[in-house]
């Protein structure tokens, strides 16, 4: 159909007490957008075979709106690799990593790191506006300064914003 929600699961089998998160894709086809949610407790795959992606590819189209429930501990690599109109997205303080690539191309300016993150990707928002990184506080591992992520002891620069020196079109 046009607009409709589609349901599955994922899990990462790499350990034997890791939870199984859902997903929920809410698509409209006449206008090209979906919300997508997952929920649970426990690791995203890397690999997902029945993924909202495959979804995505059927119906042809761009997740603008998402939500990360308390309890997912990381974002895979490529999560949400090519999402152009995602624009913004809150990670819960569940979240402990984030892959390579996750949000490369979408359209995010802004996302703060929380506390409990103890693995980044330099390349999680590769070709991606973003122009500004904030880290919590609390977080034992890194540390922001001018809108990029350092190492909490400032001797490293993990993920730098690229939106700060590109100002012209990442599309």
């Amino acid at each position: 159909g046009y607009t409709g929600t589609v349901t599955g699961t994922m899990q990462d089998t790499s350990s034997s007490y890791n939870g199984v998160l859902k997903w929920k894709l809410e698509y409209d086809r006449y206008s090209g957008t979906a919300s997508l949610t997952i929920t649970g407790n426990g690791y995203m795959p890397n690999a997902t075979e029945a993924s909202w992606h495959k979804v995505q590819s059927d119906v042809q189209c761009y997740i603008t709106k998402l939500v990360i429930g308390d309890g997912v501990k990381s974002i895979m690599e490529d999560a949400f690799a090519g999402e152009k109109y995602l624009t913004s997205v809150k990670l819960p303080s569940s979240i402990e990593s984030i892959g390579e690539n996750a949000f490369s191309y979408t359209g995010i300016t802004k996302l703060t790191i929380p506390y409990k993150v103890d693995y980044l990707s330099g390349k999680m928002f590769y070709g991606s506006p973003i122009d500004e990184f904030k880290v919590s506080a609390s977080n034992k591992y890194y540390k922001a300064y001018n809108g990029d992520i350092y190492t909490k002891s400032m001797d490293a620069l993990v993920v730098s914003a690229p939106g700060k020196y590109v100002h012209d079109s990442f599309y």
